[in-house]
């Protein structure tokens, strides 16, 4: 009795799932063979931050939130790209305790191990949390928020309200989007409160909004400082005003390219400004911005992606058979009264975000799976209706009726494992061979940065590059140091490399078609440069390092 009684507290206790889930995610390391785009500079950060520099390595685009939890980790683990990924494994896998302890209210304590399952094994998350991007550490510290803004509005336990503002704090710092978990719970708290005042009572929900601010505040302040002290005004995110201006050149007559152009002087590039000098703000509190933001093209844009959203976006994320069981643990059977609470304030935050917040922005497939600790819920409490339906159904079969419940569990796997983890497994394992494609690992920036590290020597070499993996690998981690090529004529582009004080120009076959005015830096070298690398990656993709042509370089041209 004792020991059936331990077997059952180790199933119902989430740390079992968080050990599997971390175990999981490591066997799927070795299929990243490089970093890539965004991941490129949240290293950088993490390992300027681990080098001592913290407050320098704070930017107005990149949020500093998942850079200092990977800095932290590569205090102990001197590989910043294993950091980094180890990082985010820890912090995916400890997302399921608030997955836990939601579906202890929601579903019972029974139940609660089916959500943490699923979250533990779905594959696009196992992959997602072992890549170097800000999604784990901003989801893990907003659903924890979550589950303490729940202890302190249903318990009225006012003391967690400082620490829940505390953590949706921190989930700002790791994404901008982040703030969104303190929008919902102010909402909720405001309606608590007016609900209070209506009733004549004690009305606590006023403190709780209090001290949730507060404590938002003292967790997101030094961020907002500085970057009040970068645009000289009041703003929570410099990528989410860059973000609306760069997308109403969708929605009007202004090129798309409107960033990618060199100004008159070849000293002031767009893209540079937003991604890599970080004085987009402050530029534009100079001159306004560079394209106007329209309230009716922001309405037509939020319906436009909200379109694609539920077109492209959920069938993505919510595959047909995971789809199935998420309807049928949400409308599968009546709530219990001591669970609608809970349930609601849970798809409350899960709404806001897919339908409120994520269409005012980009919609991504990563984007969307930040909900999923949410969906997770519904989608263990549709396992187990699945298997009791199964089971009663064959249960009517005299001869079956004795192994009804093996067989019932066994279709639900089947359905659970056979229609939706494998296809999808197929999917990642496909994606992430060797490809040509431009989202690819690119192993070849790899091999270049690494070539430009080995021979360069002074101070860290400031690269022109199209993925700034090259800069990671070179060993430049200065983030506001990057620089992209311009869709500017030749003699242009090495205008503003001059003025940006560029070593390196890396041309990659990977990217020539988002950079088509270079392409003919691969048949003749263009006068004041000389080419000294040019090396084929694994996918056959070329990869090739010029230099000024008066640069002494320690290996002869290849």
């Amino acid at each position: 009795m004792i020991k059936h009684l331990k077997i059952q507290n180790l199933v119902q206790s989430p740390w079992p799932y968080i050990l599997l889930a971390i175990l999981l995610r490591l066997c799927f390391l070795p299929l990243h063979r490089a970093i890539s785009f965004d991941q490129a500079h949240y290293l950088r950060m993490a390992a300027s931050m681990a080098q001592g520099g913290w407050l320098s390595s704070f930017h107005p685009y990149w949020t500093p939130g998942y850079p200092f939890v990977a800095g932290l980790v590569s205090l102990f683990i001197r590989n910043f790209e294993l950091a980094g990924r180890l990082a985010n494994i820890l912090l995916g896998s400890l997302t399921i305790l608030p997955i836990v302890y939601f579906s202890r209210e929601i579903l019972g304590k029974e139940r609660a191990m089916w959500p943490a399952l699923f979250y533990a094994l779905f594959p696009p998350l196992l992959l997602q949390h072992t890549i170097p991007l800000a999604e784990p550490a901003y989801v893990f510290f907003g659903f924890m928020g979550m589950w303490l803004g729940w202890k302190t509005l249903s318990r009225r336990k006012i003391v967690w309200a400082f620490p829940t503002g505390l953590l949706f704090g921190l989930s700002y710092l790791s994404k901008p989007e982040g703030v969104g978990f303190l929008v919902v719970f102010i909402g909720i708290a405001v309606c608590i409160f007016l609900l209070q005042l209506i009733q004549k009572k004690h009305p606590q929900a006023g403190i709780v909004i209090l001290f949730a601010g507060v404590g938002f505040l003292i967790a997101a302040s030094p961020y907002l400082l500085y970057l009040h002290g970068e645009a000289g005004y009041w703003t929570l995110s410099a990528k989410g005003e860059a973000m609306q201006q760069f997308q109403m050149t969708y929605f009007t007559p202004e090129s798309d390219d409107v960033y990618e152009d060199l100004d008159a002087k070849n000293s002031t590039f767009g893209m540079d400004e937003i991604f890599h000098d970080g004085s987009f703000l402050r530029k534009d509190s100079e001159r306004g911005a560079r394209v106007p933001i329209q309230v009716n093209l922001l309405v037509k844009k939020y319906f436009t992606h909200l379109y694609r959203n539920l077109k492209y976006g959920m069938p993505v994320v919510l595959t047909f058979p995971v789809f199935i069981l998420f309807t049928l643990g949400l409308f599968g059977q009546a709530w219990r009264k001591e669970s609608a609470l809970p349930g609601l304030y849970v798809i409350a935050f899960h709404v806001f975000f897919w339908f409120v917040l994520l269409p005012m922005f980009v919609i991504q497939e990563r984007y969307l799976t930040a909900m999923m600790p949410a969906a997770a819920i519904w989608i263990g409490q549709g396992s187990v209706l699945l298997k009791d339906w199964i089971e009663t159904t064959v249960g009517y079969v005299e001869k079956l009726r004795p192994r009804a419940r093996q067989i019932g569990i066994v279709l639900t796997v089947f359905f659970f494992v056979g229609l939706s983890f494998f296809p999808e497994m197929a999917k990642i394992v496909q994606g992430q061979s060797i490809s040509q494609d431009e989202w690819g690992d690119p192993i070849e920036a790899k091999m270049a940065g690494t070539w430009i590290k080995d021979y360069h020597s002074g101070a860290p070499p400031i690269i022109m590059s199209r993925n700034k993996a090259v800069d990671f690998y070179a060993g430049n981690y200065n983030a506001k140091q990057g620089v992209s090529f311009p869709l500017d004529p030749t003699e242009r582009v090495l205008a503003y490399a001059r003025n940006k004080n560029v070593d390196y120009f890396v041309v990659n076959d990977r990217y020539l078609h988002r950079n088509p005015n270079i392409k003919s830096w691969i048949q003749e070298t263009p006068l004041g440069l000389q080419l000294v690398y040019n090396e084929a990656g694994p996918s056959g993709l070329r990869i090739r390092i010029f230099t000024w042509a008066d640069a002494q370089v320690m290996e002869d041209v290849k």
